[in-house]
């Protein structure tokens, strides 16, 4: 398990899971297997299947940080059962983002552990 501190959020990254922690101990956990449906939308994005679900909360929390926020207002949403109510822009970004680091040949762990260590 690798963990990242990305703005005020620690990200537990490993063994089937991704570990959100917000600023306030809240945790948000995303189990790495695959959905009925992901397939599609894996394709539709050119994610391999097998990194859908591995690198999904860990953009969050990376895009979150890029741009200057503490943590994902829509993974605290998730938290909170409060959504954020432009939950749907972050999420079409976060699928884009994923799709063009795949296609760029971009490991998002990597991005993780850079930000993380200039933070």
């Amino acid at each position: 398990m690798t963990t990242y501190r990305l703005g005020s959020a620690t990200i537990h990254h490993g063994d089937g899971q991704t570990v959100t922690v917000l600023s306030d101990g809240r945790e948000i956990r995303a189990n790495w297997m695959v959905q009925e449906g992901q397939a599609a939308t894996a394709e539709q994005y050119g994610i391999p299947l097998g990194r859908l679900n591995r690198d999904h909360d860990l953009a969050h929390a990376i895009l979150a940080a890029v741009l200057g926020l503490p943590e994902s207002p829509t993974l605290a949403g998730v938290a909170s059962g409060d959504y954020w109510p432009a939950w749907f822009r972050e999420e079409a970004a976060v699928l884009a983002f994923c799709g063009y680091a795949a296609a760029a040949g971009v490991d998002l762990e990597q991005v993780a552990a850079r930000l993380s260590q200039a933070g």
